[in-house]
């Protein structure tokens, strides 16, 4: 008889926590903008320039959703899953370090990029840690967002 696979708490957690503060991320930086902007030299009349930090973010998230999904498939979940979370932090780096406008857009992207990996791979990596009961996967599937917030 095979030996019941126990559903990593931790790892659930850890799943949940970077799944929140990349949702976090996509929206907070919206109401820190006017300090970001100060930050940078911009006044907040020249919010016409500062759009690039908020967009760009996005057109990385969007651009890695489908692209690293299909990678973690082929050459698996944790190599992703890492390298995810190294652009995400390498980007909050450059960001929180940047001295101008393209510096703090530079690290909006690899943020981007790293963030957008993680919303599709978290949750596979997570189904692979369940027992193959296919009358349980709903309950299963539902508690990523639950815990995340609903984001």
């Amino acid at each position: 008889m095979a030996e019941p696979v126990r559903r990593p708490l931790g790892l659930l957690v850890a799943a949940c926590a970077a799944i929140l503060l990349t949702a976090a991320d996509t929206y907070v930086v919206v109401l820190a903008l006017p300090d970001i902007m100060s930050g940078v030299g911009l006044s907040t009349t020249e919010l016409t320039r500062a759009t690039p930090i908020v967009s760009v973010f996005l057109l990385g998230y969007i651009a890695m959703l489908p692209l690293l999904g299909r990678l973690s498939d082929t050459r698996g979940r944790l190599p992703v899953l890492r390298w995810c979370m190294v652009a995400f932090c390498v980007g909050s780096a450059v960001t929180a370090a940047a001295p101008g406008l393209g510096g703090v857009v530079a690290g909006r992207f690899l943020q981007g990029l790293g963030g957008g990996g993680l919303v599709p791979v978290v949750p596979a990596r997570l189904a692979e840690t369940r027992p193959g009961n296919p009358t349980d996967d709903g309950k299963f599937r539902g508690d990523g967002p639950i815990a995340a917030g609903g984001t």
